[in-house]
Order: C-alpha cells, then structure tokens, then sequence
C-alpha cells in the first residue's frame, strides 16, 4: 500500500481533559492526519482506544473543519516519502504523534504533537487553511 500523500496534520486541544495535559504545549496535546483523495479524505487517528482509520466524503471534513476551527487548531501540509528506511529499534512508544510521523516516513524522538510539529516545519511543511477548504 503506498501511503505516499499531502498529509495534512491537524494539531489541537480536544475539549476533554486528560491527566498528562498540564504537560503539553497549549494547542499541542492531540493530532490526527487526513489525506485528500479523489472522491474523499483518508483518516488516521490513534487514541486511547485504538487506531482509527477511516474514510470520510467531503461534506463530513468540512464539518470537522468547522470543528478543528473552534477549537483552533494548526494544520500543516506536507508530502510523505514514499519508501524509508528500516527502524533501528522496531518498538517504540506509540502516541499519536508517533504514529503520524511513521506516515510522513520520519522516525525519532517524536513523541509530543509539538515535536512532530516542530519536526514537519523544519522540513518545510506549508500551512494548510481550514477555513478556507471548502469555500
């Protein structure tokens, strides 16, 4: 499967609590990824309960849009490698930004939102407007 896409990674705080958000960077305690395709988006998140990937039509990730906009959330673009280089050590934690940045083909200490994110500008990830997606 070749999941070589324009990522997009959404960053945010989710209206719920956890007990390790005092810890997080304001603005910076989930994110997930959606990857536009031709008839939909592609969606991967993980959280608590698992890992969710799904597919959502247009109409849906507008309203989620609408959603990630209150809640003012930061969104960066960028292509994912299509091939990358073996891990060194195979387990690693897994948080949602670790599993986002095994999408894009990067590897590391990633383990906050905003490392991944930090991670993403540094390789020239552009801003991604959810305002204006689907004007």
């Amino acid at each position: 499967m070749d999941l070589s896409k324009n990522w997009v990674t959404i960053f945010f705080d989710a209206p719920v609590p956890h007990f390790f958000r005092p810890f997080m960077k304001k603005g910076f305690s989930h994110c997930i990824a959606v990857a536009p395709e031709e008839n939909g988006w592609l969606y991967a998140d993980i959280h608590l309960m698992g890992v969710h990937l799904d597919w959502y039509d247009d109409q849906t990730m507008k309203t989620m849009f609408e959603v990630f906009t209150k809640w003012d959330a930061v969104a960066l673009q960028l292509r994912s490698i299509k091939e990358r280089p073996p891990d060194r050590l195979a387990i690693s934690i897994l948080t949602c930004s670790t599993f986002i940045a095994k999408l894009y083909g990067l590897h590391g200490g990633l383990v906050t939102p905003h490392r991944l994110y930090c991670a993403l500008k540094k390789r020239n990830a552009s801003v991604f407007d959810l305002t204006q997606q689907f004007d």
